[in-house]
């Protein structure tokens, strides 16, 4: 008995539709590589910075560790000083020590008035507690029409985020600095660095910071550098101070290790 051709009917079956699955090739996985940054352009800190404060303000006795700690560095931790290669009592050039006083009565007034409600150490002091507390904190610097720093506001951390920058933007930037040759003589330095850029979001609303020393200006509102921007359009800068951690450019908190215990004990 002779076995029967099956028919054609123009339809393919499931072994030919298989055949054709196997030619196909998956070019890609399609998951997420990067974990850092959940929020469109914005890096996502390590731990989310309301819960560690939630942590803190539940812990009585972490609490009061951390004002403490902020407390002291703000009290005895700065102060007006020559650099360590000046010494002014032994400087014999007359002109150089009275470009030192004038500096020195700068820097002075500078400390006196750079906040106009309230000292210096009580910027200092806020910006340590949130930087114990969350990992970071962050001070907001002003500058005069001379381009010379005049002002600085407490910055509240935890609504402050780091951006990623483009690719155009993540690259070095030329920036100056003065430093004091063999002969004693101060000369301009030339230095590269990749500046950061900082925005803070509150209730859905942006406003972007640049990293302080940044020479170049950015909108404050778009977050953009330009040349020709307005200068009431211009963006202050963010002096950043993070808790170091080689897996994080935020930082983490000291306490951190800890958080079993510092959970139980609250």
């Amino acid at each position: 008995m002779s076995k029967q051709k099956r028919k054609s009917t123009g339809n393919p079956g499931f072994i030919d539709i298989l055949k054709e699955s196997e030619k196909k090739i998956v070019t890609s996985t399609k998951q997420l590589e990067d974990f850092d940054n959940l929020y469109g352009d914005i890096l996502h800190p390590p731990y989310e910075p309301k819960d560690l404060l939630r942590i803190v303000e539940e812990s009585s006795y972490l609490k009061q560790q951390i004002r403490a700690m902020a407390t002291n560095i703000a009290k005895f931790g700065h102060g007006i000083k020559y650099k360590d290669d000046f010494d002014y009592d032994k400087e014999e050039d007359l002109e150089i020590k009275k470009e030192a006083d004038r500096e020195w009565d700068k820097l002075t007034r500078l400390y006196k008035y750079i906040n106009p409600t309230e000292p210096y150490k009580k910027v200092v002091e806020k910006m340590v507690i949130d930087r114990e507390s969350i990992g970071w904190g962050a001070i907001e610097v002003m500058r005069d029409g001379k381009g010379e720093v005049s002002h600085i506001e407490y910055a509240r951390a935890a609504n402050i985020r780091i951006v990623q920058l483009s690719q155009e933007e993540n690259r070095p930037i030329e920036f100056k600095v003065l430093e004091k040759d063999d002969k004693g003589e101060y000369t301009s330095q030339t230095y590269y660095k990749k500046f950061k850029k900082f925005v803070q979001i509150v209730g859905g609303k942006k406003v972007y910071f640049k990293e302080f020393g940044d020479p170049r200006h950015m909108d404050y509102k778009t977050g953009e550098y330009g040349e020709n921007i307005p200068e009431e359009r211009r963006a202050t800068e963010i002096a950043f101070f993070p808790i170091h951690d080689p897996t994080t450019d935020y930082g983490i908190p000291r306490w951190t290790g800890a958080l079993v215990d510092i959970i139980g004990n609250s």
